[in-house]
C-alpha cells in the first residue's frame, strides 16, 4: 500500500514534533569537511552530531495505491509511526 502523509503546516508550534535525530550531514561525528578536501570544520547543521527535526502533524493521509492483495501487512514501525502523529488508530488487530 502506497500512503502520502499531508501535512498541516499552518497548526500551531506547539503541536509540531520535535524529533533528535543523528545529524544525516555529519553522520554524529560533528564535524564535515569542505568540498575541497582541505579543510574540517563544525557541523553547521547540527550540535555534537545531533540534529533537530520539526514535523508538523498530519492533517490526512492519502491512499495512492493499495496493491493487488485483499489483506495488507504493515511493518511494526510504520503502525507506531502512524500512532504516534496520530493519524493511525489501532482496535484490537484492526487498523
Amino acid at each position: 500500500m502506497l500512503l502520502k502523509r499531508i501535512y498541516n503546516h499552518k497548526a500551531p508550534k506547539e503541536k509540531w514534533m520535535t524529533t533528535k535525530v543523528t545529524c544525516p550531514n555529519c553522520e554524529g561525528k560533528d564535524v564535515v569537511v569542505n568540498p575541497d578536501g582541505t579543510h574540517i570544520a563544525k557541523c553547521p547543521m547540527c550540535r555534537n552530531g545531533v540534529a533537530v527535526v520539526v514535523t508538523p502533524p498530519v492533517d490526512h493521509v492519502l491512499v495512492k495505491h493499495t496493491g493487488t492483495h485483499e489483506a495488507q501487512n504493515f511493518s511494526t514501525r510504520f503502525v507506531d509511526t502512524g500512532i504516534l502523529e496520530g493519524w493511525i488508530t489501532m482496535d484490537a488487530n484492526k487498523i
